[in-house]
């Protein structure tokens, strides 16, 4: 009788400390899923993965921040408070930013993406050598705006322009992280000159005239934000916006 006692009280035992180990395995189950999850939407934004480009990045925008302590979530908080709806990490220490993906990347195996993060022993990784771990924010930001009166000037358009034969020859300013409108603009006039021009987000050029060779385009193919302005527009890849200091064409 005593034995068979044992026996149960034994079980009932067992049973107990299987319940208590199966509860413990789901709720760490359950922890580390929502770890990801959090680390994932951060702020808003999710991977959408791996991506390899050309020699025009797919990320327009670079970002000055510490890369010998960089984590994603960095780049996603430096991209998120300048107004990008994209952050993306490459070669494991740099930090891009843009409102939309550029030059039709390539969609790459996540394992391309390998390089470790150094701002957390290696526990997340940050891009590769020409590939590039991209977050996008939803909702999305709006697209920078060409304003047809940037401080006090008249928007004349977007025009292409070359390296070998500038649409304004005299190149004034380059200004990585802190373009507008207002500083490229008001640099050209205190220089003496009539036109301004916005180009790659971060270039300033000045010129007395237009050069012809500079074609007039759709003001669409301008869509690079200003790198100090994230709602303004200053001008694209091969395209410069123009601003004159009296009415431009229709």
């Amino acid at each position: 009788m005593f034995f068979r006692a044992l026996v149960a009280s034994l079980a009932f035992t067992a049973s107990i400390v299987g319940a208590v180990d199966s509860q413990v395995i789901d709720t760490s189950s359950q922890e580390v899923a929502g770890s990801i999850s959090a680390r994932q939407n951060y702020l808003g934004y999710n991977s959408q993965g791996c991506y390899a480009h050309g020699w025009m990045r797919t990320l327009n925008g670079i970002m000055p921040i510490n890369g010998n302590s960089l984590i994603p979530n960095d780049c996603i908080h430096e991209c998120n408070r300048h107004g990008y709806t994209y952050a993306g990490i490459e070669n494991g220490i740099e930090c891009y930013c843009d409102w939309k993906m550029r030059a039709n990347p390539t969609p790459v195996p996540q394992s391309d993406c390998y390089m470790a993060c150094p701002g957390n022993n290696g526990a997340t990784t940050c891009g590769g050598p020409g590939r590039m771990q991209i977050f996008a924010r939803s909702p999305a930001f709006p697209a920078p705006y060409a304003d047809p009166r940037g401080n006090g000037h008249f928007l004349w358009g977007c025009y292409t322009d070359t390296i070998g034969s500038r649409t304004l020859p005299s190149f004034i300013l380059l200004l990585s992280y802190d373009m507008t409108v207002r500083r490229c603009t008001m640099q050209c006039q205190q220089a003496g000159f009539w036109y301004s021009g916005m180009e790659n987000g971060n270039e300033c050029y000045c010129g007395k005239a237009i050069n012809p060779t500079g074609q007039r385009v759709a003001l669409g193919e301008c869509d690079m934000a200003c790198t100090g302005a994230t709602g303004e527009n200053c001008g694209g890849a091969n395209r410069i916006l123009i601003y004159g200091q009296g009415p431009g064409p229709n």
